[in-house]
């Protein structure tokens, strides 16, 4: 076969090339080598020129806010659709990686703090999370996870802003208050 001479030729040829099974393999065996080799210097790049880049990012995104939004004015749809079958289709993944990057939890050490609390809520003891699900309870000063919650003590808890003070003046007062 000839070498494709005309830079249309060779976008032809290569077109042609990559739509080969063969070489999507080859290519996703390279991509994930690639990563693998250069995921370290990478971040360590990244950490090095943080600010930098985040400078950049928010250069480039003043200089083009107009163009940006037309863009997404244009394509709002588009992107709905995309965003929405991505988040169903990587829900799972989502919400590890939320899990590690808030709480510094995975999904094992999560269900082994469940499992410790009896699968019951640490402050009212019930079994049924409800459609919500358990929720993390945390310091709110240190950020360090507590226990976990069912979503009503969650929600009280936060009211009171985790005051035992406040939490004590209300147990008293439905103790006055009992008909």
């Amino acid at each position: 076969m000839r070498i494709a001479q005309t830079t249309e030729e060779r976008r032809v040829y290569m077109k042609a090339y990559r739509a080969k099974p063969e070489t999507k393999i080859k290519q996703a065996e390279w991509s994930k080598n690639y990563y693998a080799i250069h995921q370290e210097k990478h971040a360590a790049y990244l950490a090095a020129n943080r600010e930098r880049i985040l400078a950049r990012d928010a250069s480039y995104r003043a200089a083009h806010k107009k163009e940006r939004a037309a863009y997404y004015a244009d394509h709002r749809q588009e992107a709905q659709v995309r965003d929405t079958a991505y988040r169903a289709s990587h829900k799972e993944q989502r919400s590890t990686r939320w899990l590690l990057r808030k709480w510094g939890l995975s999904k094992p050490e999560l269900a082994s703090m469940i499992d410790r609390q009896g699968s019951s809520c640490a402050i009212c003891h019930k079994t049924d999370w409800g459609w919500h699900g358990p929720h993390i309870d945390h310091n709110h000063v240190s950020n360090k996870v507590r226990g976990i919650l069912c979503r009503n003590c969650n929600l009280a808890l936060g009211h009171i802003k985790d005051d035992p003070g406040i939490a004590q003046a209300m147990a008293n007062y439905l103790k006055r208050n009992r008909s």
